[in-house]
C-alpha cells in the first residue's frame, strides 16, 4: 500500500515468518504480489494448515490438512458425484496411488476439463477461509520446486481479493481504517485501469468508480443515493489494498482517474474532462462485458444481427469522432474499446471461433453454480431471523438476518427483514436500518416491504410528512393493506 494511502491499515506482515493478526492474509498476498515472489506459504493454526503456492507473486494452488476440503468431499457437497462415487474413487487411489482428480476421470464420472474447474473452485473456496483467521503463524519460504507436485490453477487474484474484503471484514472492522477521515478527498491512481483492478469488482461497486475521483470527501459518497456503507467501506479498502487509492485534505483540480497532471487542468475544457469520463466509464463496463453483451444480441443472434449491432457500435466508438476532444490517456482507452467490438464480431460471426468461445462461456457458468447452494442457504438463514424475531429473540434474530444479507445481497427481502430487526434494537439502530433499506430500494425501487419499513424509521424520526409519503407509495403499490391503512391512519392523527 502506497505512502500516500491515509488509511490506518495495521502495518504490512514481514514476507518471511509472523503471526496472524487483523488483516494480515490480504496484506501478505499483496506484498508477494508486490514483489513478484515465487515460493511456498505456510499458513497454520491449532488444527488445520493451509499451504498456498505462489508463482511471481499470484496463487497458483492451495493445499490443506481438513478433510472436508479435500476434492472429494468437496465434489461430493457440490453434488458433482455421489457417495458411492466417491466410494469408489477412494478404493481407487489406494489400489493405484493416484489423485483423486485422476480417479474421478478414470472412472468416467468427470472429465478432465471438469476435474480443472473444480479444482480451481476448490482452490478459491481455500484461499477465501484463510481470510477469516486472525489467529495463528504463517512462514513463506522461496523456492520453485513444487510445480511436479501440484496442479496448478488459474486464480484470478484481483477478483479473489475483492471477495475476500467484501465476505469477511465486516462493517465495524473496516469503519475502524476511515476514523477521522470524513473530510478526505479520495481518487483513484491512472494506473487502476492498466492494472485491471476493475476485474474483481461487482456491477455496484464499478458504477460507484467515476465518483471516487477526489472532488468528493468520504461523507458525500456515502450519501450517494443508493450507496451502502457495507459496500463503500470494502470497496474502498480493496482499492486501498491494490495501491489505487489516494487520499488528500482538499478537492482535486481534476478527474484523477485519468492520469492527467493537476497543472495540465486548467487547459483542459470541462467538455474535454466530462468526456474522459464516459470514456473511461465505458471502458471499465465493456471490459467486464461478454461478446454477446456487448454487441446486445442474444446467443441466438444470427450473422446478419451481429453485423448490424456491429455496425451501429462501431461508428458510436469509432475514435474518428472523438478528434475534437482532447482525451489525454483516454484516447488509448477508446481505441481498446473499438478494438473490443471488432474482435468481438470477428468471433461471432465466424462459426468454428464462436463455438469456442461458447464453450468458454459455458465453463464460466459452472463455475458459478455454488452460488445456488449459497442461495439456499441464506434462504435458510432468512426464514430462522424471522421465527426468532416474531419470538422477541432479537439477537439470534440479528444473527440469522445478517448471514442472510451477507450471502445473498441482492434480495430485497433479506435487507427489509434485517433493517426491521434493526429498529427493534434498543435503541434503534437507524443508520443501519436505512443502509440496509438504501439498499433494498436500489435493487426494486417498488418493493412493498423495504417501503414500508423506510416510513417507519421516518415515523421514528418525526418525519412525518415523509413517513406518510413512504405509507402513500407502499398504499399504492397494495392497497388497502392493513398495516399500511393503519400506519397512515397514526401519521394523519399526529399531523391533525
Amino acid at each position: 500500500m502506497p505512502a500516500s494511502s491515509p488509511l490506518k491499515f495495521p502495518p504490512s506482515p514481514s514476507l518471511e515468518n509472523g503471526q496472524i493478526g487483523d488483516m494480515t492474509i490480504p496484506l501478505l498476498l499483496v506484498g508477494l504480489r508486490a514483489q513478484g515472489a515465487t515460493g511456498v506459504l505456510t499458513i497454520e493454526r491449532p488444527g488445520q494448515i493451509k499451504t498456498i503456492y505462489i508463482s511471481r507473486g499470484l496463487p497458483v494452488g492451495v493445499a490443506s490438512n481438513q478433510r472436508h476440503e479435500q476434492l472429494g468431499a468437496f465434489l461430493l457437497e457440490e453434488g458433482k458425484i455421489s457417495l458411492a462415487d466417491f466410494r469408489a474413487a477412494t478404493e481407487l487411489i489406494q489400489e493405484k496411488q493416484m489423485k483423486q482428480g485422476e480417479a474421478f476421470i478414470l472412472l468416467g464420472k468427470l472429465t478432465s476439463a471438469e476435474v480443472y474447474q473444480a479444482l480451481e473452485r476448490q482452490a478459491r473456496f481455500r484461499i477465501l477461509d484463510v481470510f477469516g483467521w486472525d489467529t495463528g503463524h504463517y512462514a513463506f519460504s522461496t523456492n520453485d520446486s513444487f510445480w511436479n507436485d501440484i496442479t496448478a490453477v488459474d486464480l484470478p487474484f484481483l477478483e479473489v481479493l475483492a471477495e475476500g474484503m467484501r465476505r469477511t471484514y465486516g462493517f465495524t472492522r473496516l469503519a475502524r481504517l476511515f476514523d477521522g477521515l470524513e473530510k478526505t478527498y479520495f481518487s483513484l491512481e491512472e494506473r487502476f485501469v492498466g492494472e485491471g483492478g476493475w476485474t474483481g469488482l461487482q456491477d455496484r461497486e464499478l458504477r460507484l468508480l467515476p465518483s471516487i475521483n477526489g472532488t468528493r470527501t468520504l461523507v458525500d459518497l456515502a450519501a450517494l443515493p443508493g450507496v451502502d456503507l457495507r459496500l463503500l467501506f470494502p470497496l474502498l479498502a480493496y482499492l486501498a489494498l491494490g495501491g489505487w487509492l489516494k487520499g488528500a485534505p482538499a478537492p482535486a483540480e481534476t478527474f484523477v482517474m485519468d492520469g492527467t497532471p493537476a497543472a495540465a487542468a486548467s487547459s483542459t475544457s470541462p467538455k474535454d474532462m466530462e468526456m474522459r469520463n464516459v470514456i473511461l466509464e465505458n471502458y471499465i463496463r465493456v471490459k467486464a462485458y461478454n461478446y454477446y453483451r456487448l454487441l446486445g444480441v442474444t446467443p441466438a443472434a444470427t450473422p446478419e444481427q451481429i453485423q448490424q449491432a456491429y455496425e451501429k457500435l462501431s461508428q458510436k466508438y469509432d475514435p474518428a469522432r472523438y478528434t475534437q476532444y482532447d482525451l489525454g490517456p483516454m484516447r488509448a482507452r477508446l481505441f481498446e474499446i473499438y478494438a473490443k467490438i471488432e474482435t468481438a464480431s470477428q468471433t461471432l460471426r465466424d462459426t468454428n471461433r464462436r463455438a469456442s468461445y461458447d464453450l468458454f462461456l459455458k465453463r464460466n457458468e459452472e463455475a458459478f453454480e455454488s452460488d445456488r447452494r449459497q442461495r439456499f442457504s441464506a434462504e435458510i438463514e432468512f426464514t430462522l431471523g424471522r421465527e426468532h424475531l416474531e419470538k422477541g429473540r432479537l439477537p439470534t434474530a440479528l444473527q440469522h438476518l445478517s448471514r442472510a444479507a451477507d450471502l445473498n445481497p441482492r434480495q430485497p427481502d433479506y435487507l427489509s427483514g434485517l433493517a426491521s430487526a434493526y429498529m427493534k434494537s434498543e435503541p434503534p439502530q437507524v443508520v443501519e436500518a436505512k443502509t440496509r433499506l438504501a439498499a433494498a430500494l436500489e435493487l426494486d425501487p417498488h418493493h412493498f416491504r423495504s417501503i414500508v419499513e423506510l416510513g417507519k424509521v421516518y415515523q421514528y424520526e418525526g418525519r412525518t410528512e415523509m413517513a406518510r409519503k413512504m405509507y402513500e407509495s407502499a398504499d399504492r403499490i397494495r392497497p388497502e393493506t392493513p398495516e399500511v391503512t393503519g400506519l397512515l391512519r397514526q401519521v394523519s392523527a399526529k399531523s391533525a
